[in-house]
């Protein structure tokens, strides 16, 4: 009796018996998370506002316009700011090409040759003999503007002028142009602030610059 115990003992801590040990199924290993959504992309800045127009400059004007020559330190002491509209002096040529020729008043042509179906092109000059003993920052503008047969042609001058100077030596080229729209042939009116002038198209004036 106790042998058999003691076989019974032993077949229950050798675990005696011919059944299979269960299996256990492997845990899958736990899937990676999905990543966290990349951030959306900052809008765009907004575009700068433009810095305000210059007191001088025309937002009518169709063309680019140059800086206005307020500058930091103008007018030193014994200047004067000089401010001219429509007033410096105009002259016509057949193109451009003619006025980049003559960068003075006096090299001008006399008798321009305008051609019907094609612009012309209008000079202005700054006014006398400018040198910078005299005149500092000079700026020179000019556009056209077409209404009917009228040719309205206007004109900017600034700088700062030495109190009592007056200078005859050493000028520099202060001239622009501006081209009108292509002009059918006919008779045409250019209008220079409170003159006028007659233009005939095709022809040459009489005279290249308004009296």
């Amino acid at each position: 009796m106790r042998g058999w115990i003691v076989a019974a003992l032993a077949c229950g801590l050798c675990g005696c018996g011919s059944h299979d040990d269960k299996k256990v199924a492997p845990t899958p290993a736990a899937l990676n998370p999905s990543p966290p959504p990349l951030p959306e992309a900052p809008p765009p800045p907004a575009p700068a506002t433009p810095p305000p127009l210059a007191a001088t400059q025309n937002p009518d004007v169709p063309y680019p316009t140059v800086p206005s020559p307020d500058a930091v330190g103008y007018p030193k002491d014994g200047w004067s700011k000089l401010k001219l509209d429509d007033k410096v002096p105009l002259c016509v040529f057949a193109s451009d090409l003619d006025r980049d020729k003559a960068p003075f008043l006096k090299q001008v042509p006399k008798k321009p040759s305008l051609k019907a179906g094609e612009p012309v092109t209008f000079g202005v000059y700054g006014p006398g003999c400018v040198q910078e003993t005299c005149d500092q920052l000079p700026s020179l503008q000019c556009w056209v503007d077409r209404e009917g047969n009228t040719l309205k042609v206007s004109s900017r001058y600034s700088a700062y002028h030495k109190d009592g100077s007056h200078c005859s030596e050493g000028c520099r080229e202060i001239h622009a142009g501006c081209p009108s729209p292509p002009l059918e042939a006919g008779k045409y009116t250019v209008q220079y602030g409170e003159k006028s002038w007659a233009l005939r198209v095709p022809g040459a004036p009489r005279s290249a610059c308004l009296p």
